[in-house]
């Protein structure tokens, strides 16, 4: 049975705001959909709605991929200069052939998909904009650990977005910000537990991206907080 992960619609995380639920819900001109209710019913109506078909459920995760991209406003924009750039991003097939065997479950290839405690990839996608040119996007996440008021042990899941303008020379990176933030470990006979900390987007983006292997002509690294995207198609 379909459902939106809880750190999704969780009014603490800012991932879907209300106003991004009434739009959806209108422009799915269903009368079965209200936007008149509150907030928890429309997220109800909207996972009722998924569970009606394969195409709803389709239409649906499709529309989590984006609002929930949209929901985070933390970003960091690095230059893709000429001592970085790799003959492989002008090479669509070639990047299919690194990223897909890369993807944790082809099932399930959505934000509203299937995380490991390991940053993975979920999902990837080649666009041609007449404005922007060329661009790959990669979604990405893993399951951390946190803490709420009153909730002294949460799982979440945490989704990182990374957009690689090919034409315009820049990388695009999307995580939020949090404080509290931790490995997500699991051992005989316990619950989860905290492990050590990870801090703000950066210090994890740091954590989980080690510095690009030099050699392929690829000059000296990109900054660390940007490495994992664009290391799981040139390395």
């Amino acid at each position: 049975m379909f459902s939106i992960p809880y750190t999704f619609v969780n009014p603490a995380e800012d991932y879907i705001t209300l106003p991004a639920l009434k739009r959806f819900v209108k422009e799915l001109e269903n009368d079965e959909l209200r936007t008149t209710i509150d907030r928890p019913a429309i997220i109800k109506e909207i996972e009722d709605f998924a569970n009606q078909s394969p195409e709803n459920e389709e239409l649906v995760l499709e529309w989590l991929d984006q609002v929930v991209v949209e929901g985070i406003k933390d970003i960091q924009i690095k230059y893709l200069n000429s001592e970085s750039y790799t003959s492989v991003l002008d090479d669509d097939n070639l990047i299919m052939g690194i990223l897909e065997p890369k993807i944790i479950c082809q099932d399930k290839r959505h934000v509203n998909g299937v995380y490991d405690k390991e940053l993975s990839l979920l999902n990837y996608k080649i666009v041609n904009d007449s404005k922007t040119g060329k661009s790959i996007k990669l979604y990405l996440g893993k399951i951390l650990n946190t803490f709420y008021k009153g909730v002294s042990n949460a799982v979440i899941y945490y989704p990182i977005f990374i957009e690689l303008y090919i034409d315009i020379g820049i990388i695009v990176a999307r995580a939020k910000s949090k404080a509290n933030l931790f490995k997500y470990m699991v051992i005989p006979l316990t619950h989860h537990i905290f492990a050590s900390k990870q801090g703000r987007c950066g210090k994890l983006a740091c954590h989980i991206a080690p510095p690009l292997r030099k050699g392929r002509g690829l000059g000296r690294p990109l900054p660390r907080t940007l490495n994992y995207g664009y290391q799981i198609l040139v390395c």
